[in-house]
């Protein structure tokens, strides 16, 4: 979704209040917030990346109670990054279809699973639902595929 250009007045207004902001920044952030800042240094701000992510499967699911978006994933080998990719793809899905969204990862490795499905954070919280494909018995799935 294309980035709505702000009007030039609105751009000149962010711009003083930015640069007002930082001059108070070690006093209001804290009085306003409650949050403790001992140190900060500035991170740059700007985030250009062009960002080109596929997911195995997604689909928009409708039954009697509600209608939301299913992404499925199927993975071979333990990947250390796969939270922060799965949080990326929430994200992603979330701000463009603007549906609930269900996550689902199947682990089909040799290796014993080894990746975190949650992540814990003050004014965060996320998951998705980690199926150990080789902790199932192959007999539940036996006479299901002709």
């Amino acid at each position: 979704m294309p980035k709505k250009k702000q009007p030039r007045q609105a751009q000149s207004y962010d711009k003083i209040f930015k640069e007002n902001l930082k001059k108070a920044f070690d006093e209001l952030i804290p009085q306003l917030t409650g949050l403790r800042m001992e140190n900060y240094e500035d991170l740059n701000p700007d985030f250009q990346r062009t960002i080109e992510q596929k997911t195995d499967y997604l689909f928009r699911v409708t039954n009697r109670d509600e209608t939301y978006a299913l992404q499925v994933e199927f993975q071979a080998k333990n990947d250390p990054d796969m939270l922060r990719r799965m949080l990326l793809y929430r994200s992603l899905i979330y701000h463009r279809e603007n549906l609930t969204v269900r996550q689902v990862v199947f682990y089909v490795g040799k290796d014993a699973l080894d990746m975190k499905n949650n992540l814990r954070q003050p004014s965060l919280s996320f998951n998705y639902r980690l199926i150990d494909m080789t902790r199932i018995p192959y007999r539940r799935f036996r006479n299901r595929i002709t």
